[in-house]
């Protein structure tokens, strides 16, 4: 049975990378996006310059590896 995945907005605030308030602006402008226009959570975010591109690749890494070892 496949685990449920934490959204990578919430792994970043956990993680003290981005606010709620920053996690909440992306989250929104995410869900106004159709599906030919869809952005990933953490483009979105580096593009509003709340976090950096490496940050969340490394975010989405160590996520992959608790799920992994869960």
């Amino acid at each position: 049975m496949k685990k449920n995945r934490v959204p990578i907005g919430k792994f970043l605030v956990a993680r003290g990378l981005l606010s709620i308030e920053e996690e909440r602006a992306v989250a929104a402008e995410q869900r106004n996006l159709d599906g030919e226009d869809y952005e990933a959570f953490g483009r979105i975010a580096v593009r509003k310059g709340f976090i950096t591109a490496e940050a969340v690749k490394e975010a989405m890494k160590e996520r992959a590896r608790l799920e992994r070892d869960a």
